[in-house]
């Protein structure tokens, strides 16, 4: 279970299978932080980072920016 009270609201483990090499990912995550959308975006990542292609996603912003620019109506441009 998943306190929506406290952060975070998305936890992720991995675990390798021993012998074969094999990795998982088990994401944990509330409906109200991640939808449909946000998880395919989300594995999409996971994918470029698999395959060794992490240069190619676009850097990380700051929470605070996000919510700054929805808070003030403000496109991201």
């Amino acid at each position: 279970r998943i306190d929506v009270r406290q952060a975070p609201l998305l936890r992720g483990f991995v675990a390798a299978e021993a012998g074969t090499g094999r990795q998982y990912l088990q994401l944990l995550y509330h409906h109200l932080a991640i939808d449909h959308t946000t998880l395919e975006r989300l594995l999409d990542e996971v994918r470029l980072l698999q395959q060794g292609q992490g240069v190619s996603l676009p850097p990380s912003l700051p929470f605070r920016q996000f919510v700054a620019q929805a808070r003030l109506g403000v496109g991201a441009a």
